[in-house]
């Protein structure tokens, strides 16, 4: 599986490399470099859900340890999101944003969650840093 999955990759990259060089010597058109960076991402992007998922089948051990880290990132959006506000700013030039109760509810979740993961990396860091001490 691992030599088709390098035979694949330096197939790409030499496309991508004629690509460019076509491009750089004006004989393709911006457009088909354009199409053909959309059709990596689609590869890319579908490789990046694919392989997860076929490892989770294929190491279910693994799976239940990576839907319990799924499961507290749930658990923190849903806190977060209940935490947020959905009172809309009042600012100078709000009008031009068009912000809802939903926009603002969704935007104070964000700055929540931030909020609750940064202080657990501060607090995990001085954890770790008295812990040492104490060794």
């Amino acid at each position: 599986m691992s030599k088709i999955i390098s035979i694949l990759s330096y197939v790409l990259l030499g496309l991508s490399a004629l690509f460019f060089l076509l491009f750089w010597f004006d004989v393709i058109d911006v457009n088909i470099f354009i199409i053909w960076s959309y059709i990596l991402f689609g590869i890319a992007a579908v490789s990046a859900i694919a392989f997860p998922l076929i490892s989770l089948i294929l190491n279910p051990k693994k799976a239940v340890r990576s839907l319990i880290s799924v499961g507290v990132i749930g658990v923190l959006a849903l806190i977060s999101y209940l935490i947020a506000s959905d009172s809309i700013p009042h600012f100078l030039g709000a009008q031009k944003f068009d912000i809802s109760a939903t926009t603002s509810r969704l935007v104070g979740t964000g700055l929540w969650a931030m909020y609750i993961l940064g202080i657990i990396a501060v607090l995990s860091i001085l954890y770790t840093e008295v812990s040492k001490i104490f060794k």
